[in-house]
């Protein structure tokens, strides 16, 4: 009856839809206040650096860390025990340590005694975040929450899902061992890798469903559409379109400073020019189209996957939400280097 929070990984390492898990760990996650002991299993400490996944650990709490990186023990964070060791190998000793310290009846008390209280917690928490959801489920621009839900209910149970740094998508999907396959969000220090990943993933299992998610900044980075026509990949590539370098600005913008101030946004703003990402996938004949209102959403998305299953590529470009402090605006510098040449 242990609750469980998802660290910062490459994969959904519990998963994400079970009755114990909390969702990805965040400073916010209330459930953690008043915790007295936060157990690290091959994850790195929650740590103030990330934006994705914040720390610090719970006050007061003593810590364990396990991990076989020796570098990561106690990094950021003092721990109270630091395991070398593989992951699997530390909860198989601990559990047989537990069960020879406390006979099937004293388990099954302590269990008892906290599990549905730790269900109730996380199924309200879901309530909630779906009711929150569902107050902008007909808006547009499209929500995360609702592109996302979409997608999870349209493809296969075991697709594999390549997830950029894209917040308030993966907690829509349902992934873990015997569901979908998650690969990402990595830390959001490298941009533009989900169609590369997605190629591999593609490639090492031809006959899985592999959809890759990237936001319109990170696609512009770097796309491997070339490599995916060439080669034949039947990948669905959904881009969440917001015409900004959205997580940038929603999380350095908390911390106020002279742009959040002014409400002038000098950096992360991408709606001009407004790019069709279609017509790049048609430059390297991979059909797509642009979907606007979350009506169009379902239909979209069968045939992508239609597409897929015909053994050719497809690309949705979804325009999607901006959130957090500054979502609303449009401002950007009006700089132009043409005016430069004409006034020196």
């Amino acid at each position: 009856a242990i609750p469980v929070t998802q660290g910062l990984s490459l994969f959904a390492d519990f998963p994400n839809q079970h009755p114990l898990a909390l969702g990805l760990y965040s400073r916010y996650l209330g459930y953690t206040r008043g915790v007295d002991l936060l157990i690290v299993i091959g994850a790195q400490m929650p740590d103030e650096g990330h934006y994705i996944v914040t720390g610090p650990p719970p006050e007061g709490a003593e810590i364990v860390h396990v991990s076989m990186d020796s570098d990561l023990l106690a990094m950021s964070h003092a721990t109270d025990i630091s395991i070398l060791a593989d992951a699997g190998a530390m909860l198989d000793d601990l559990t047989a340590e537990i069960k020879r310290q406390a006979s099937k009846r004293e388990i099954r008390k302590i269990r008892d005694g906290r599990y549905q209280g730790v269900v109730d917690y996380v199924q309200s928490q879901r309530d909630r975040m779906l009711k929150r959801a569902k107050r902008s489920w007909e808006q547009t621009p499209i929500t995360n929450a609702r592109l996302s839900s979409e997608l999870n209910d349209a493809l296969d149970d075991d697709a594999i899902v390549v997830c950029e740094s894209l917040f308030g998508v993966p907690e829509w999907f349902d992934f873990g061992p015997d569901a979908k396959l998650q690969i990402g969000p990595q830390p959001g220090e490298v941009l533009g890798w989900a169609t590369g990943v997605a190629t591999g993933a593609k490639l090492a299992q031809p006959k899985r469903q592999v959809v890759a998610l990237s936001g319109d900044g990170a696609f512009m980075f770097s796309n491997n559409l070339w490599a995916i026509a060439r080669y034949d990949a039947a990948i669905l590539i959904v881009i969440l379109n917001n015409r900004a370098y959205n997580m940038n600005r929603a999380f350095g913008w908390l911390k106020g400073g002279a742009q959040a101030e002014l409400k002038k946004d000098m950096l992360t703003y991408l709606g001009d020019p407004d790019v069709d990402f279609t017509l790049l996938a048609k430059a390297h004949s991979i059909e797509g189209e642009v979907v606007n209102e979350p009506g169009e959403l379902g239909a979209a998305i069968k045939r992508g996957i239609d597409s897929t299953r015909a053994g050719k590529a497809y690309l949705l470009d979804v325009h999607t939400e901006r959130w957090g402090k500054g979502g609303e605006l449009e401002w950007h510098p009006e700089l132009s280097i043409e005016a430069m040449r004409q006034t020196t």
